[in-house]
């Protein structure tokens, strides 16, 4: 994992009241100068000294500052979205496990269902909100495509961290403010039910939903999404899949708004 992936996996297990998480969020936002900058220059952007940049690069494991420099520089050459897509070079070792004819099926099934139902006017106000928010909350599971898409936020301004549990959910949500997003993955009706308190919370703060939702989203789901992203419900291993597939073409389509 290079420097700015450690880094966007360290803000997942750090508590924001952490010295390092809120050094690393600074060092990220102003990531395309680290390579040019001192030290010193470093520490006066993130508002801490010296000592804890070097003790931050020997966190992240670099023997220090310039390890660490000549690390980020080297993770800036990197564009994760030109790696071939695993959706389309999928070996796992769970497969033989389940049955392979099933899964194709319902693998087919929802894509096409993207394909019938996702219009360029829903990904265009998607990015539209995206461009907009200083925050965007990602409550999803860490995987391949929402790193994909949490790298190029941060990277692009937002503050984009991925938030996992109920209660860090719920704090997360009561701190959004008007034009700030949240990415939610959500598996059916009683997954939302779990969920439905922290999404009126968010929406009573101005944010916006954008709900990946597995399954026939009903008046309920749409009353708390701005966007709603839908397919039939199906096994989770599929289920999982597809929700990568939306953050693809999410991710792909920031991209190339940025262009």
């Amino acid at each position: 994992m290079d420097a700015i992936g450690k880094m966007l996996r360290l803000l997942e297990i750090l508590s924001p009241d952490n010295v390092y998480y809120s050094t690393i969020i600074q060092v990220i936002r102003n990531i395309a100068n680290v390579p040019n900058m001192t030290i010193y220059e470093l520490s006066s952007v993130c508002f801490v000294s010296t000592a804890t940049i070097s003790r931050m690069t020997k966190f992240l494991g670099y023997s220090g500052f310039a390890e660490f420099k000549a690390a980020v520089s080297e993770a800036l050459k990197y564009d994760p979205l030109s790696e071939p897509d695993p959706v389309l070079n999928y070996t796992d070792s769970r497969t033989p496990s389940i049955n392979v004819s099933h899964y194709l099926s319902a693998l087919s099934s929802g894509l096409n269902t993207i394909q019938d139902t996702l219009t360029a006017e829903q990904i265009a106000a998607v990015i539209s909100d995206l461009q907009a928010a200083d925050n965007v909350g990602l409550f999803l599971q860490t995987h391949y495509y929402c790193m994909q898409l949490q790298r190029l936020l941060f990277l692009n301004g937002k503050n984009a961290p991925v938030v996992k549990t109920l209660p860090a959910e719920m704090a997360y949500a009561e701190k959004m403010e008007p034009n700030d997003v949240i990415i939610i993955a959500i598996h059916g009706k009683h997954e939302f039910d779990d969920k439905a308190e922290i999404l009126q919370k968010a929406r009573e703060n101005g944010a916006k939903i954008v709900m990946l939702y597995a399954g026939i989203p009903g008046e309920q789901q749409y009353a708390l999404s701005d966007h709603m992203l839908a397919f039939q419900g199906i096994d989770p291993l599929t289920t999982e899949f597809i929700y990568g597939v939306y953050l693809r073409i999410l991710t792909l389509a920031y991209k190339n708004a940025l262009r």
